[in-house]
């Protein structure tokens, strides 16, 4: 459960946390797009 902070070292550690979840899902995501773009720019090459 997601609990208020009562001190700034709280508040940091839980904001480093929160950034590092993120990033990982940023990168996932990223990788993610990067695969579907590949994917389409290789169907659609042939149509051409």
């Amino acid at each position: 459960m997601w609990r208020p902070c009562v001190s700034i070292s709280c508040c940091i550690r839980q904001a480093k946390l929160l950034k590092a979840v993120a990033n990982r899902f940023f990168t996932i995501f990223g990788y993610a797009r990067n695969i579907f773009y590949a994917v389409c720019c290789t169907f659609r090459e042939p149509f051409r």
